[in-house]
């Protein structure tokens, strides 16, 4: 695991990045069982292609990281503005994993923000003391990470200027 020298919730960020590298990578190649190897299981949200068959890129080797790759191109153009992060995700080239992405930004700064073509989605360190839930009015959800539709970007981002 790589801490570096970053301040202790930065360094939990990372851990965290780690961790889900780890768990993706046990994933990618899980150990087979002795006798007939069970078919894979396709995840109902797995990629799909035009005639909604499941992408078979999806499904081959190495396609987690080239989400964490995608994920990390991404993670270039988040924008600093106080104690938020923003990156915009609609510049996307490929799937990619959003956990990693935000928390990549909290490295950045204390919360982060990711937002695509239908949803914004808010996460703040687990160490924070932020109650996102309360900040941006909702009825219920976690209180470290929130999704929205994408047309409350404006309103999302005015909140976390007003705090």
């Amino acid at each position: 695991l790589r801490i570096g020298v970053l301040g202790a919730s930065a360094q939990c960020a990372q851990v965290e990045v780690d961790c889900l590298r780890v768990a993706a990578l046990a994933r990618e190649h899980p150990a087979q069982p002795a006798g007939d190897p069970e078919p894979p299981r396709i995840r109902p949200d797995a990629p799909r292609d035009a005639e909604g068959e499941v992408a078979t890129d999806a499904l081959s080797p190495g396609a987690l990281a080239r989400f964490e790759a995608e994920s990390r191109r991404l993670s270039a153009a988040y924008r600093v503005e106080g104690d938020f992060a923003v990156c915009d995700a609609t510049r996307r080239e490929g799937t990619y994993d959003k956990t990693m992405l935000l928390l990549i930004g909290q490295q950045k700064a204390p919360i982060s923000v990711v937002h695509d073509e239908s949803t914004v989605t808010v996460a703040a360190r687990f160490d924070s003391g932020i109650d996102l839930v309360a900040l941006l009015g909702l009825d219920g959800g976690m209180p470290t990470r929130v999704s929205v539709a994408a047309k409350k970007l404006p309103e999302v981002l005015d909140a976390l200027r007003a705090r």
